[in-house]
């Protein structure tokens, strides 16, 4: 982000040939010049006569400016003591590049350009709010400095354009609901704890092949008219991670079929299905990410995403319209990592109606504990 301050002009303390990449200025004047932290920059013109360049500078430390040499269509070029100006200036490139032409003139900006990853916050978030343009599972979105979370916050999309569901704790064996209802299997009651705020907690029966899941009845899928979808759910897993056939399957995410028939199989090649799995029959203790279409082959991937007991995952999915690419990101909130990648081979059909589950299935005769805080699916449909 392009970064700007008032009056700063000076000399250079010292020759600067047209390989360098620090400029020292005179003594003493360096402070009237932003003060730029990666990847924040501002934009300095060197003039010595007829001879300019503009560079962008990256930092500044006291009277010393680090720079990247001849930006905006100028040349490095070498610049004597005697008779150069240093002055931080608004240029065309400048105006261009933060879209403030089109701004003033026309009353729109430019395109912004994704930042990735987000940069440090402001030293302080309850008096200055940054924008800039981020992703969420690469999902190009506006992203502001929240200073409830500490972090940066997507903005939500217009309501009027985009349709969204939400699955979230409401009260004793009640999910609350937008724009869909539920269903759940297993034990289910509504607490709360220092730990993970406030949770529904599902709990499987203690025979094989019981399951504890929750799922949305809202239907979406990923044709262009549509508009793709993406998902976010939020949810822990709270029994210990059992072995082979006596332990756990996983699957959160979007499907076309039945919970059971997502969590009572290993592999599946007849559904349509985009979501995180893991299974210890399958000798996994790593989240893998799976897509089928229905045609009789499953692609599994790696996450490397570590399986930790008791740690609140993020699991992200975004399809954009005509699903031709699954974008995917894990984040583990307790321990602070994330993983991410994107998938092309056998996705679900556009057609096909999906809906959003997080679930667990004891393959052995231990039950299952599952937290569930949130699922949130959002289109066009």
């Amino acid at each position: 982000m392009e970064i700007f301050g008032n009056n700063a002009v000076t000399t250079l303390a010292s020759a600067l040939t047209s390989t360098a990449t620090t400029i020292s200025l005179a003594t003493g004047t360096g402070a009237l010049f932003p003060n730029p932290t990666s990847p924040d920059f501002f934009t300095l013109t060197l003039q010595n006569g007829t001879n300019i360049e503009i560079c962008s500078v990256t930092a500044r430390a006291t009277d010393t400016l680090t720079v990247t040499r001849g930006t905006q269509g100028t040349t490095a070029q070498a610049f004597a003591t005697s008779g150069t100006v240093v002055a931080h200036r608004l240029t065309a490139g400048t105006a261009g590049t933060n879209g403030l032409n089109d701004f003033f003139q026309k009353g729109y900006f430019n395109d912004l350009t994704v930042i990735s990853p987000n940069p440090a916050l402001p030293s302080s978030t309850l008096t200055t709010a940054r924008m800039l343009a981020g992703t969420a599972c690469n999902r190009p979105v506006l992203k502001f400095s929240d200073p409830l979370v500490a972090a940066y916050t997507a903005c939500q999309p217009s309501l009027f354009n985009n349709s969204f569901s939400m699955l979230q704790p409401s009260s004793g064996t009640v999910t609350g609901t937008i724009n869909t209802s539920s269903t759940h299997t297993g034990t289910m009651t509504t607490s709360g704890s220092a730990t993970y705020g406030y949770f529904i907690s599902l709990v499987s029966a203690s025979t094989a092949n019981s399951t504890a899941s929750l799922y949305t009845t809202a239907q979406f899928n990923t044709s262009t008219a549509t508009g793709g979808v993406f998902a976010v759910a939020r949810a822990a897993f709270l029994t210990a991670l059992g072995t082979g056939s006596t332990g756990q399957r996983f699957f959160v995410g979007f499907t076309d079929s039945a919970y059971n028939q997502m969590t009572f199989g290993d592999t599946h090649t007849v559904q349509n299905y985009a979501g995180f799995v893991m299974s210890t029959n399958l000798s996994e203790t790593t989240w893998h990410f799976a897509t089928c279409n229905a045609g009789g082959t499953e692609t599994r991937v790696d996450t490397t995403m570590a399986w930790t007991q008791n740690d609140l995952y993020d699991f992200y999915i975004f399809i954009p319209p005509g699903g031709t690419t699954c974008y995917w990101r894990i984040d583990d909130l307790t321990a602070g990592t994330t993983q991410s990648g994107s998938q092309t081979a056998t996705l679900p059909l556009t057609t096909a109606l999906l809906q959003h589950l997080t679930g667990v299935d004891n393959l052995g005769t231990v039950a299952n504990t599952m937290y569930f805080k949130k699922t949130y699916v959002e289109t066009n449909l």
